[in-house]
């Protein structure tokens, strides 16, 4: 029984009500009162109104009693029945207690129904789905509520079916006009909506959603009945803070409502906690409906077989105009109904949800996007329709910014770049992280040299490629540069500075001569010359240590030539290019080195003598580390074997000298 209220009451037939900053018609016909937006007739629920109270301003007490808080501050208060409604609100407001009242009214699904059939899902193809699933088919970490009609959980292509999985969250759902968690749904929209952003895919069921996973859990849906046949308002309001409560990221609201300051302080606290809300246009071929001509909103119009913009009947098409985002196909798309079924329906409706889980699989590989980084990736990738004319931003009245393209969308959102050594010496390989199977990729070097003559694209693994060392032309500070297309168009081009060769050139000494790359030692006798030639050497400053004196020691212009003395040394050259770089060339003295063992077991370096070579006398081991020619180890040991603890140590190579007398022994290893 509504309360009773004394007020003076007055006849309306026709009244104008300030609100949102936009006038908004309230009309009675028939006894009947109606919130009138674009010519759409939104019926008035004149058992309650909403409102929110200004701050520090309390309830007047004749309001006090059955008064129902639904989130936001805002509140259910029950209208009483020997007053109009609309008079109800009039006295309401000039009380100057609240920041609005406002009406609760009852919007509508934005769909186009027909007759239910089994086509194909061909919007899957148009939007790039197959191949975007190379990238993700949706991690369940993330929770999308669907405010709808409600969602079938019973229908095995959405909750337990005979492949033991679920997508629905019911626990965390809730059917505001039962007043319950769960009870099945009277109305087939929300289902749709529900198997479009997720039902499963590849589990040998029915359909496949866009975030349904691989025959696993793809996302998670949370589903809300917001009305059975019309969505209320403040069911809305509720369902926004309760999704917000379970951790929703994503929502979907594939209907319209009159405009409410309810609902924009729900979506505003929603936006404001991360959560990306996608609404549909709306089919009145008009300007866009509320809530997606809300500016936190996504707003996705539908588009036809031939990417034109919807026409659903000689009255209804797919809505446009100032706030529309993108576009998406509306037209026959089939996927889940009622009682198990499958069926196909037309409308804006069908259009948000692909929307929808095309977000959700960006979160699923870039859980950290924002809601404004999401609508940004989302227009800035869209395909642009040939058949429309696009301002300079790239937006167009009628379609937006584009045709959705789930492919590009989601591999942008996925962190890309270029891996590899920033210095290389014999050759240097690089590959692109998360890169799908499905695009190509193009390598250049700003380099022209290495770039004609030393980059190799590593094809048919063109995540890969690499650049050969050149002992005639050097390189500093080039950018690598991949230039990736999907279908022939670029959608990302990725770049890695500061790539340089190493000391590269050529070498000849007593043992041989060939390519010499820093910082591999050089191994030769005693009483021998070695000549290094490299273009590195141009220009540079070139020193030497060690622990004996070259017999002979001359730096030219691109050439280094050291004569090593009859003692047992080790000469390391230190060259500094004009570029910056540093490089050490270790030069050793060897000799039987087929004598000495070196292994390397983990952490423990075992070092062995031949027993002829040791003949019981003490012998002095050096260890150096031939990056930088510092000596790590020098011990005198009696046996023909010594363990050396290599914890702590540098990776890299490093050269091991025995001493017995006037005989030296030389071996390399390499520390991991």
């Amino acid at each position: 029984m509504k309360r009773t209220l004394i007020l003076f009451a007055f006849f309306i037939s026709h009244i104008c009500f300030a609100q949102n900053s936009s006038e908004e018609i309230i009309e009675r016909i028939d006894n009947k009162l109606y919130v009138i937006e674009n010519d759409i007739k939104y019926d008035v629920d004149e058992t309650i109104i909403l409102a929110k109270l200004k701050p520090h301003r309390h309830l007047p007490n004749y309001l006090r009693g059955n008064v129902k808080d639904i989130g936001f501050g805002i509140i259910e208060i029950p209208a009483p029945d020997n007053i109009k409604v609309e008079d109800f609100v009039s006295q309401i407001k000039s009380t100057d207690d609240f920041e609005f009242v406002e009406f609760n009214t009852l919007g509508k699904y934005l769909f186009t129904p027909n007759d239910v059939q089994s086509g194909d899902q061909w919007y899957l193809d148009k939007i790039g789905a197959y191949d975007v699933w190379n990238i993700t088919t949706g991690s369940p970490s993330v929770k999308v509520a669907i405010l709808d009609s409600g969602v079938d959980s019973c229908h095995y292509d959405l909750h337990y079916g005979p492949d033991n999985y679920t997508h629905l969250d019911i626990s965390n759902g809730y059917n505001y006009p039962a007043d319950k968690t769960y009870s099945t749904p009277l109305f087939y929209h929300g289902t749709m909506v529900a198997g479009i952003v997720g039902a499963k895919t590849n589990n040998n069921i029915g359909v496949a959603g866009i975030s349904g996973g691989n025959n696993s859990t793809g996302i998670k849906i949370i589903p809300f009945c917001v009305g059975n046949n019309a969505p209320s308002t403040n069911y809305v309001i509720s369902a926004i803070n309760r999704a917000i409560e379970k951790g929703a990221k994503i929502m979907n609201m594939s209907f319209s409502i009159a405009s409410s300051e309810g609902v924009v302080n729900a979506i505003n606290t929603a936006y404001n906690q991360g959560i990306t809300i996608i609404c549909a246009s709306g089919n009145g071929n008009t300007n866009l409906y509320f809530p997606a001509s809300y500016p936190y909103t996504i707003a996705v119009g539908a588009t036809d077989t031939l990417n034109h913009r919807a026409i659903f009947s000689p009255y209804q098409a797919s809505n446009y105009g100032t706030g529309l985002d993108l576009v998406a196909p509306g037209v026959n798309i089939k996927n889940t109904i009622l009682n198990n079924g499958y069926g196909s329906s037309s409308g804006t409706s069908f259009a948000a949800p692909q929307v929808v889980g095309v977000a959700a699989l960006m979160l699923s590989a870039n859980p950290s996007l924002t809601p404004s980084q999401i609508r940004s990736t989302l227009i800035g990738t869209c395909k642009k329709i040939p058949d429309y004319s696009y301002d300079n931003s790239g937006w167009n009245n009628e379609v937006g910014y584009g045709l959705l393209n789930a492919f590009s969308a989601v591999y942008n959102s996925s962190n890309h770049g270029i891996i590899g050594p920033s210095t290389f010496t014999s050759s240097g390989t690089y590959c692109i992280t998360n890169l799908p199977n499905c695009v190509s990729v193009e390598w250049s070097l700003s380099d022209n040299y290495f770039n004609q003559n030393c980059l190799q694209q590593n094809y048919p693994s063109q995540n890969q490629c690499t650049i050969n060392c050149s002992t005639t032309h050097d390189m500093n500070n080039a950018t690598l540069t991949a230039t990736i297309k999907y279908n022939g168009t670029t959608i990302q081009t990725l770049t890695k500075t500061g790539i340089s060769q190493g000391f590269v050139g050529t070498y000849s000494s007593s043992t041989g001569s060939g390519q010499y790359f820093a910082p591999n030692p050089i191994f030769t006798g005693a009483n021998t010359y070695v000549h290094i030639s490299s273009p590195k050497l141009n220009g540079a400053t070139v020193t030497y240590t060690g622990d004996a004196i070259p017999s002979y020691w001359l730096v030219g212009t691109n050439t280094i030539d050291v004569g090593m003395p009859s003692t047992g040394s080790t000469i390391v050259i230190h060259v500094i290019c004009e570029a910056g770089d540093d490089y050490y060339i270790p030069i050793i003295k060897a000799y039987n080195s087929n004598l000495l063992s070196v292994n390397l077991d983990e952490e423990t370096m075992l070092i062995t003598l031949d027993e002829a070579s040791h003949e019981n006398q003490d012998w002095t081991l050096e260890i150096y580390n031939v990056m930088n020619g510092e000596k790590v180890v020098t011990q005198i040991i009696s046996d023909n074997y010594v363990s050396v603890n290599t914890s702590g140590w540098k990776r890299g190579l490093y050269a091991v000298r025995a001493t017995i007398g006037k005989e030296v022994l030389t071996e390399k290893i390499q520390v991991k």
